[in-house]
């Protein structure tokens, strides 16, 4: 017997004609009974010509099959998948407070791992992380204006309470933060300021006069109450000048008699 298989179609089959010739070579040397018997045989080749009965498939049938095969296993291995999916959502939402206190416990219990994971990840992928941020930010520029514009206008009010209680509590530490500011970049902010003023001298100009007009009254009290606090200084003030410019007065009023 021969054991045959047919590597293009996957199939295999055994080859009884050497047992058949082995059997009545055996029986014709006397060697004893044959490995088979005449009805045995006979029943092996009634099967055998039952098989070659079947129709033939060529190559192409046999792709197709195998095709309808694979779909049919992808389509049962999806509903199931679907399945699946379905009762995961269904679980979430009814188990969603106590998910929720579950993440919240495993976050308050793991806080300190949890961050060196992150600083860990973003340090190891600081440039991808960097080049995504932008690319998302340049994709959606518009998207994101727009958000900020309506966060801001529908959290207006707690925006700038949030602000001052910053202020507030932060006061020293961000006046230490502008001096120092300040006296690290004075030449800088001065040059950016005489620039600017160049650049808008007619509108600055207009701005003031606007405001002045609008403000006299609280400007001329302003002024007022200024002078009331400060009068011996002012007066002090006005003393030390004229002294230290006093013979300059002296030569400025000979000049204008001759």
């Amino acid at each position: 017997m021969k054991f045959v298989l047919d590597k293009e179609f996957s199939e295999c089959y055994f080859d009884y004609s050497e047992w058949k010739f082995q059997a009545e070579k055996e029986e014709g040397r006397g060697m004893g009974r044959a490995l088979f018997t005449a009805e045995e045989l006979a029943e092996l080749a009634a099967y055998d010509a039952m098989i070659d009965a079947e129709p033939d498939y060529d190559r192409e049938e046999v792709r197709a099959a195998r095709k309808r095969d694979t779909e049919a296993r992808n389509e049962r291995r999806d509903r199931k998948g679907q399945a699946l999916a379905e009762k995961q959502r269904a679980y979430r939402a009814a188990n969603k407070e106590a998910l929720a206190e579950y993440q919240r416990a495993y976050r308050a219990a793991n806080k300190e791992a949890l961050a060196e994971k992150q600083r860990a990840y973003r340090a190891a992928n600081r440039e991808a992380l960097a080049e995504y941020q932008r690319a998302y930010r340049a994709a959606n520029k518009e998207a994101l204006a727009e958000k900020q514009r309506a966060y801001y206008a529908a959290n207006k009010e707690a925006l700038a309470e949030k602000q001052r209680a910053y202020r507030a509590a932060n006061k020293e530490a961000l006046a230490e933060k502008q001096r120092a500011y300040r006296a690290a970049n004075k030449e800088a902010l001065a040059e950016y300021q005489r620039a600017y003023r160049a650049a808008n001298k007619e509108a600055l100009a207009e701005y003031q006069r606007a405001y002045r007009a609008a403000n006299k009254e609280a400007l001329a009290e302003k002024q007022r109450a200024y002078y009331a606090a400060n009068k011996e200084a002012l007066a002090e003030k006005q003393r030390a000048y004229r002294a230290a410019n006093k013979e300059g007065r002296r030569a400025e009023r000979r000049n204008e008699a001759s």
